[in-house]
C-alpha cells in the first residue's frame, strides 16, 4: 500500500481550526503546523510503516492550469507570510521524520498524488488517499481507498461510488458540468450535483456524452430538451473545466521506484521543537527526551 498525503488539507484546517495563541517562541503563529503536526504523527502508527509520500502545493498562481485559463483560483487570495513559514516547517517536519516530500511550482500536490499514485500501480500497489479534497477520488481504483485522516474510517472505491452517485473516476468529467467555485471554475449553467451525477452514471466520460447528446431524450430525464441545450451552448466552457479539473500522472518525480521511508532524525526533530514547538502531545508520541 502507498499512503499519500495532501499536506496542505491539513495545514489549511490547523490555521482556520486553532487558536492563534499556538504560537513558536518567538511568537509566530504555529496553529496550521500544530494541526498538520498532530496529524502526521498520528498517522505514522496507523500506516505500519508503508511507504508515505507527503505532498505539498507551491504553484498557487503558476500552475500549467494558469496557462490553460488565467482565472484558475483567482479569487483565492495567497497564503500570508505567518502560514508560508508554517508550510516550510512542515516540510521539514516530513523530512526528519524519513519521508519522501513532493513538490512542484508547476504541479499541484494533486497530480504528484497522482503521478506517485501511477508509479505505484506500475508496481502493483494499491493506494490511499489521504485528503478532504474531492477532487482526488478521480484517482480510486479497485483496492484504493480514501481516507479523511485519523479518527476517520477511510473508504473503498465503491463506498465512494456510492457517496456520490457514479464511479469516482468520472470527478473530472462531474466537476466539468457543476464547476468548482473554490477554484473559480465555471461548469455549465442550469446543471447541477444530482443531474450530473446522473449523466455519470449513464455516460462513461464526457465526451460519450456529447457524443449522445441527442440519446439524451431517450433515458427519461426531466428536462432533456433543455439540458441538451444547454449542454450544446456551453461545450467550450465544459472541456476547458474539465482541462482544469482532470489530475496528470506526468509530473518529473525524483525517484524511479517509490521509496522506503528513511531514518528518523531525533536532533532536527528537537530543533524544530524548540524553535516552533511540536506541542507535548506529539513530543511524547515521538519518544522525544524532553517529553
Amino acid at each position: 500500500m502507498l499512503y499519500l498525503l495532501d499536506a496542505s488539507i491539513f495545514l489549511f484546517r490547523g490555521w482556520f481550526a486553532l487558536p492563534d495563541s499556538i504560537t513558536t517562541a518567538a511568537g509566530e503563529p504555529a496553529n496550521a503546523f500544530r494541526g498538520f503536526a498532530t496529524t502526521l504523527v498520528d498517522l505514522l502508527p496507523e500506516t505500519g510503516g508503508q511507504p508515505l509520500l507527503i505532498c505539498f502545493d507551491e504553484s498557487l498562481s503558476s500552475s500549467f492550469r494558469n496557462e490553460i485559463d488565467p482565472d484558475y483560483k483567482a479569487n483565492r487570495e495567497l497564503p500570508p507570510p505567518e502560514l508560508e513559514c508554517q508550510f516550510r516547517w512542515a516540510r521539514t517536519l516530513s523530512e526528519a521524520l524519513g519521508l519522501p516530500v513532493l513538490a512542484s511550482d508547476y504541479f499541484e500536490a494533486d497530480d504528484l498524488m497522482a503521478s506517485a499514485a501511477r508509479l505505484a500501480r506500475d508496481q502493483a500497489l494499491p493506494i490511499t488517499l489521504i485528503s478532504r479534497d474531492k477532487d482526488l477520488a478521480q484517482l480510486l481504483r479497485p483496492g484504493d481507498y480514501f481516507w479523511e485522516g485519523p479518527g476517520k474510517a477511510a473508504r473503498d472505491r465503491d463506498a465512494v461510488a456510492e457517496r456520490f452517485g457514479f464511479p469516482p473516476e468520472r470527478m473530472a468529467d462531474y466537476l466539468a458540468l457543476v464547476g468548482d467555485p473554490v477554484d473559480n471554475i465555471p461548469g455549465v449553467p442550469g446543471i447541477g450535483a444530482k443531474t450530473a451525477a446522473r449523466l455519470f452514471s449513464l455516460y462513461s466520460d464526457l465526451d460519450a456524452l456529447y457524443a449522445d447528446l441527442d440519446g439524451l431524450l431517450e433515458h427519461g430525464l426531466r428536462g432533456a430538451a433543455r439540458l441538451r441545450e444547454r449542454l450544446q451552448a456551453h461545450r467550450e466552457v465544459a472541456f476547458r473545466a474539465r482541462a482544469l479539473t482532470r489530475l496528470r500522472d506526468d509530473a518529473p518525480l525524483p525517484f524511479d521506484a517509490l521509496p522506503p521511508r528513511g531514518p528518523v532524525d531525533p536532533s532536527a526533530l528537537n530543533e524544530l521543537d524548540r524553535l516552533v514547538g511540536l506541542g507535548r502531545a506529539n513530543r511524547r508520541k515521538l519518544g522525544l527526551a524532553h517529553a
